[in-house]
């Protein structure tokens, strides 16, 4: 338990933080994924 409240906010601000840099990086690989695929598909391997 924490009854500090500066590291709780602490705390508070770096799940945030992780939060929002995991929220930004999965659309990064799901784009990159599908654009990927995207150009195979219009530009099949010979």
């Amino acid at each position: 338990m924490f009854n500090f409240g500066l590291d709780k906010g602490s705390i508070i601000v770096f799940f945030t933080e992780i939060f929002f840099s995991i929220s930004h990086c999965i659309p990064a690989f799901v784009f990159s994924y599908y654009y990927t695929s995207f150009l195979s598909y219009l530009n099949p391997v010979r």
